[in-house]
C-alpha cells in the first residue's frame, strides 16, 4: 500500500507530507517533504511506484479499488499456490475474495485450466466440493498415505482432488495416482488416444470411431508416450478374450510409438514403490 502521510507539528498543525510504503508486510518511509516546498514530485514517485506495480492495470481488470489491488499483489506474495500458478493476475479477485474454502479454492482454479467458464464453476463447484469433503471424511486414502509399511498424511490433499475423486475409475487407479502425482505431477488421467496416433485431454468427449484407448494413466517425458494401466487383476485371472485385447492394443500403441506398462492388483497394492520405481526407470532410460 502507498499513501501520504500528514506529517504535524506540536500544535497539530500540518506541515509537510511523507509517502509511505507498506508492501510484503514491511513498511517504509520516504522522507517528509514541507507544504512550502513542491509536493510534485512525491505524486509523481507515488504513481511510478503504481505504474511498476500495474496497479492500474490490476484496477481495469477487476474494477475494484487501489486497496484490494494491493491486496492481490501482497497475496501473491503470501502464497505458494501463487508461485507457478497459470492464471496469475487473470482470475485472482474470485480466487483470493469469493472461493475462500480451501477446497473450493482449489477446484475454481482447476476448473479454469480446463477451461470451464464462470457460470459453469458457479454450477458445480458448491456440490463438488462436498463430494470432496466426504472423501476426505471417509475414504481411508485421504487420511493416510501408505508407502513402505510406513504411515503418511496424504500429501495430496487440495492438490490432486478433483482427479482422484471425479477421473480415477477404481480405488486401485486412485492408489497408484497418488504414489504418481508427487513425483510425476504433469501425468495425465484417461488420456484420448486415436488409432492414428493423434492424441487429446480429459473431458473432451469421446470419438468412438476414431479412439483406440485411454490409458488410465499417461506420461510424457524424455521425448518418451508412456501409456500406463492399472489392470485389476493377474495375468492368470484375466479371460483369454481380454487377454487378446489388450495384447492388440499393446501392439497397435507400440507401432505408434508408445510405451506401455500394465501393473495387477497385487503389484500395486503390495508393491506401489517398485510400480513407481518401474515407471522411473523406463522414463529415465
Amino acid at each position: 500500500m502507498i499513501r501520504f502521510v500528514k506529517k504535524l507539528d506540536s500544535k497539530n498543525n500540518e506541515i509537510g507530507v511523507s509517502l509511505e510504503i507498506e508492501f510484503g508486510g514491511k513498511q517504509a518511509y520516504l522522507p517528509s517533504i514541507s507544504f512550502d516546498q513542491s509536493n510534485d514530485s512525491m505524486i509523481a514517485l507515488k504513481n511510478q511506484i503504481e505504474d511498476c506495480l500495474n496497479i492500474s492495470e490490476i484496477k481495469d481488470k477487476f474494477e475494484c479499488s487501489t486497496e484490494v489491488a494491493y491486496e492481490i499483489i501482497d497475496f501473491h506474495l503470501h502464497n505458494k499456490k501463487c508461485t507457478n500458478c497459470s492464471l496469475k493476475f487473470k482470475n485472482c479477485y474470485n480466487c483470493i475474495y469469493k472461493y475462500t474454502d480451501d477446497i473450493q479454492n482449489y477446484l475454481y482454479r482447476k476448473y479454469l485450466t480446463l477451461g470451464w467458464n464462470e457460470t459453469k464453476i458457479s454450477k458445480e463447484i458448491s456440490e463438488n466440493s462436498r463430494k470432496i469433503k466426504k472423501e476426505h471424511e471417509t475414504y481411508s486414502e485421504c487420511k493416510y498415505n501408505y508407502k513402505y509399511n510406513k504411515i503418511y498424511p496424504c500429501h495430496g490433499k487440495n492438490k490432486y482432488c478433483y482427479e482422484c475423486v471425479f477421473v480415477c475409475q477404481s480405488p486401485l487407479e486412485r492408489k497408484l495416482f497418488m504414489g504418481l502425482a508427487p513425483k510425476f505431477p504433469n501425468v495425465e488421467l484417461q488420456k484420448r488416444i486415436n488409432k492414428d496416433g493423434t492424441s487429446y485431454n480429459y473431458p473432451d468427449k469421446v470419438i468412438r470411431a476414431n479412439i483406440l484407448t485411454f490409458p488410465d494413466f499417461y506420461i510424457s517425458e524424455n521425448n518418451k508416450k508412456i501409456c500406463i494401466y492399472a489392470d485389476g487383476f493377474t495375468y492368470h485371472n484375466k479371460e483369454e478374450k481380454q487377454v487378446i485385447h489388450d495384447n492388440n492394443i499393446d501392439r497397435k500403441l507400440q507401432k505408434l510409438g508408445y510405451t506401455v506398462l500394465r501393473f495387477s492388483t497385487k503389484e500395486i497394492t503390495n508393491g506401489l514403490a517398485e510400480v513407481i520405481d518401474t515407471i522411473s526407470d523406463t522414463v529415465d532410460d
